[in-house]
């Protein structure tokens, strides 16, 4: 076993320690059943002996009552012995896919660029059930088969040594058949996983593209390539089918020479008068009871070999880094507190809840009633809040973009988006992002957003790094539509409100203003929008999501191609909303809508990762040549 082995074995093992006490209570009741399991032998060997040879009923009586009870009692407490290794199963289960969804719900942004959503629940599925494969009842049982492997040596050096010499004399050729085999199960379950994963990813992207698959007839294509992959997993599975079913004949063949020696040389012996009947049927029965349990010792190694590789990719997916949700410290320098300050907690709370969710969030504001600051970083967190202005004033926002530089990169390539780029935001701004594509504006966003860190230069909210901000509030300032919208499977209302209670008429005020007012006076608010809004068209699903925008109401909006999908009217009604809802609010937009640049205060046209040129639409139209061309052929399209 490598290092690496032991490191992800011991991690493993760490997390059963909860359950420790409990598998203590199964490892007594699995010696109480082993206890049990080795009076069965000897008598079975006095009832053949002095029962059955002898013709003696009332021994033959005595002892299939005792055999009887000694089974119910066993096959009970075998029972009793699943249900509690169950229940530790399906817990164990719950809390790896617990803390797997957790670590999703934290992991950052770019992961979900390298893996799609049927390859990860692929990959956490057939990872999880590798792993709870550990607490099977074989598993289990081999902490108690070293007392069943210690009675039945005894037991069969008692009935006949000769006999148990030849026996254990053949266990080294058990290891060597173990050992071969766990070595080629490791290869053979490595390839399984990859190309189970591969499968995964191109059926994820088969359903994804379903459209454009049946529009350019591309089903003969797509079948021949599930052929080929289905084919290579299906011969993966098999090859680890075969491999066991080479090891079980080994391991038959093994037991049948085994056998066949026992019963010669032992025959040979109750010719001889040396050895009776039942002591050889017993003697066979310890056999057993040894070669079972010993047999699951050694194959811990072969079921190693089967979870040490889902061990160590689940791990690995554990490890990715997540997104820092406290204040970053490290690198810029904070204002230690004064006496006064730490000890005036209850001005600072109320500060933070008057100041920073003038938003309508109740449900934000109740949190922070029910929750008081009990430490010295929660404190600090809040004082980050008292110290930016910004926060206690909305209306006096600023962002600024200083000396950025990002940069895409996968397995293959590495694409430079922002080279330097530098641009101040103002309070109450409008500011419109325009460029071609793959320029950087939605990159721009998601900086802003903190999905992804700035590799080089940083963003300023009203003069503080964003950095500063613990990551959970700092999201609260912004309100998102976004280009690629997602609906939950829910309601319009809950889809809305995104789960937080507001009141009827104001959601209905909203929608209202969104157009979909008639749309919520046919079917109501309580009306399914299906996986993905698949229930309604794309304008809708854009009013759904800008209506949960203005609902919300934070202080800044980001709008990424917000009216892609609507109609003349809902642009007219858009600009109204820019000009009268949204006119202390800092927004800006990524839109190719010439007629929506018009209501934005500033454009910037981004070329090559910079500020090409930026201006009100008159000053650029009227001065800058290559906005000019950009309108052409915006008009043009």
């Amino acid at each position: 076993m490598t290092t690496n082995d032991k490191k992800i074995t011991f991690r493993f093992l760490s997390l059963l320690k909860r359950y420790r006490r409990r598998i203590i209570f199964l490892m007594v009741a699995l010696f109480l059943s082993i206890v049990f399991s080795l009076f069965s032998p000897m008598l079975s060997r006095e009832l053949m002996d002095q029962g059955l040879m002898k013709g003696n009923f009332k021994v033959i009586l005595r002892v299939t009552l005792m055999l009887f009870f000694l089974r119910q009692a066993s096959a009970l407490l075998s029972l009793w012995i699943e249900k509690k290794r169950l229940s530790i199963v399906y817990d164990f289960r719950f809390r790896l896919e617990r803390q797997a969804v957790h670590h999703i719900l934290a992991i950052q942004a770019d992961y979900f660029h390298k893996v799609g959503q049927s390859e990860l629940l692929n990959q956490i599925d057939v990872d999880v059930n590798y792993i709870c494969s550990i607490l099977n009842t074989n598993t289990l049982s081999i902490i108690a088969s070293v007392f069943t492997i210690a009675g039945g040596i005894g037991a069969a050096i008692y009935i006949d040594a000769r006999l148990a010499v030849l026996f254990f004399s053949m266990l080294p050729f058990k290891y060597l058949i173990i050992h071969i085999h766990s070595k080629q199960q490791k290869k053979k379950l490595n390839l399984f996983l990859e190309k189970s994963m591969a499968y995964a990813r191109w059926f994820s992207e088969v359903v994804t593209g379903m459209m454009d698959i049946r529009i350019f007839g591309l089903e003969q294509k797509k079948q021949e390539e599930f052929t080929k992959m289905d084919g290579e997993k299906i011969a993966a599975h098999k090859s680890m089918d075969a491999l066991s079913q080479y090891r079980s004949l080994a391991d038959g063949t093994l037991d049948a020479v085994m056998n066949l020696l026992i019963f010669l040389i032992g025959g040979m012996l109750i010719v001889q008068g040396e050895l009776t009947v039942g002591s050889l049927y017993a003697f066979l029965s310890y056999s057993s009871y040894i070669m079972a349990p010993l047999s699951s010792i050694l194959n811990l190694k072969f079921i190693l070999t089967n979870v040490l590789p889902s061990a160590t990719r689940f791990f690995e997916f554990l490890d990715r880094e997540e997104e820092k949700q406290e204040v970053l410290q490290k690198n810029f320098e904070i204002e230690s507190l004064d006496k006064k300050k730490k000890e005036d907690r209850t001005s600072t709370t109320e500060l933070y809840r008057t100041s920073f969710l003038k938003t309508g969030d109740k449900a934000k504001e109740n949190d922070i009633k029910k929750n008081e600051i009990s430490s010295d970083t929660s404190f600090q967190k809040l004082y980050f809040f008292e110290e930016a202005s910004a926060l206690r004033d909305p209306s006096a926002f600023e962002i600024e973009y200083r000396n950025v530089f990002f940069h895409y990169h996968s397995e293959t390539e590495s694409k430079q988006i922002l080279n330097d780029f530098c641009l101040k935001i103002s309070a109450g701004e409008k500011l419109a992002l325009i460029g071609v594509n793959g320029s950087g504006k939605t990159t721009l966003m998601r900086l802003l957003l903190r999905f992804y860190p700035c590799q080089r230069g940083s963003i300023f909210l009203h003069g503080q790094p964003i950095e500063l901000f613990p990551l959970k509030e700092y999201r609260t300032l912004f309100s998102v539509v976004s280009q690629d919208i997602y609906l939950f499977n829910d309601t319009i209302r809950n889809n809305v409100c995104m789960y937080r209670d507001f009141k009827e008429d104001k959601v209905f005020e909203v929608l209202q203003e969104v157009g979909l007012g008639e749309l919520v006076k046919e079917r109501g608010m309580d009306f399914l929008v299906g996986i993905n809004g698949a229930f309604l068209s794309g304008g809708q699903k854009q009013k759904v999501a800008l209506a949960r925008a203005l609902l919300h109401n934070r202080p800044i909006f980001l709008f990424d191609e917000a009216t892609s999908n609507t109609d003349i009217d809902f642009e007219a009604r858009f600009r109204r909303m820019l000009a009268d809802r949204l006119a202390d609010k800092i927004v800006i937009m990524i839109t190719h809508n010439a007629d929506l640049l018009q209501s934005a205060s500033n454009i910037v046209l981004i070329e090559e990762g910079r500020v090409l040129c930026h201006g009100s639409y008159q000053e650029l139209t009227e001065k800058e040549e290559q906005f000019a061309n950009w309108i052409e052929k915006i008009k043009n399209n």
